[in-house]
């Protein structure tokens, strides 16, 4: 029996009803899974970072948004990397936002069918940041979203970017969609109201040690430094029609683990068709 109480949650105009439920449980069984199932699988084997990242067990929260269960750890990594903005700020600021970001690992279930991972990391803007005092360690999607202003990716297990939104208040306002050659953007920009920029991936390497099943940070960790791998991406508006698109996940069919499927809320011609889609709205 679950016992919970009921929160408000807002992704732009929309409420979205959050229930806070029994921790021990959905802990449990997701750390079951993780240990009894997804470690077995090919996703986990062929991702190049399950060496270097193990959820912290120790703080997991549960909640359900709309018709997905989730259920969210803080996440421990050896390499830490977030996607930044590269304008507009200087290298001591950057560092500042590398430091206070936050990554954090969500076993999402849909309809009561397998797991499905994803990795979140909340980037705040600078001034929310110092507002915080340099810690939002507490910041999860759900009630604690509220006031926070910056980004946040969603990722699969291997790191991979499937969706990165930019709050102002606790509200998505804009959709960050990565520009290549064969993205729609390019030639709609002006129709779509969005503003170029660019992302580098920032990255830091810490030093670890693993007692029972949790990691501990030793301390030394190397300096942020730009990867030189960056982008050129586009801050659209538009917002995910579901939570099912929110977080890039199957909810049709689930293939667990990663749970990806042609229907993703993907960076590129999806977006297009959600933009279509509002604008036909308004």
């Amino acid at each position: 029996m679950y016992v919970f109480f009921s929160l408000i949650f807002f992704v732009s105009c929309k409420r979205v009803p959050i229930e806070i439920l029994n921790q021990t449980a959905e802990v449990k069984n997701a750390k079951e899974w993780y240990y009894g199932t997804f470690k077995k699988s090919d996703i986990y084997k062929v991702s190049s970072e399950v060496t270097a990242q193990l959820p912290d067990w120790k703080y997991g929260k549960h909640r359900k948004s709309g018709n997905l269960e989730i259920t969210e750890f803080p996440l421990n990594k050896a390499r830490k990397s977030f996607a930044i903005s590269s304008k507009g700020y200087s290298i001591n600021q950057i560092t500042d936002i590398a430091n206070g970001s936050v990554s954090r690992v969500a076993f999402i279930k849909t309809d009561g069918k397998e797991f499905i991972l994803r990795e979140i990391d909340y980037i705040p803007d600078l001034e929310y940041l110092k507002e915080k005092e340099y810690d939002i360690s507490d910041i999860e999607l759900g009630a604690n979203i509220k006031n926070f202003s910056g980004y946040v990716s969603i990722k699969n297990w291997g790191g991979s970017i499937i969706n990165t939104y930019k709050f102002e208040n606790g509200k998505i306002v804009k959709t960050k969609v990565k520009v290549d050659n064969s993205n729609i953007f390019l030639s709609r920009r002006g129709a779509y109201d969005c503003q170029p920029g660019e992302d580098c991936l920032y990255i830091r390497w810490c030093e670890k040690e693993l007692i029972g099943d949790t990691w501990y940070y030793t301390g030394e960790c190397t300096q942020w430094e730009n990867t030189g791998e960056c982008w050129q991406t586009d801050e659209c508006d538009g917002i995910p029609p579901s939570d099912c698109a929110l977080y890039g996940v199957d909810c049709g069919g689930g293939n667990g683990g990663d749970g990806e499927s042609s229907s993703t809320y993907s960076f590129q011609s999806n977006h297009a068709k959600c933009a279509d889609l509002i604008i036909g709205v308004l």
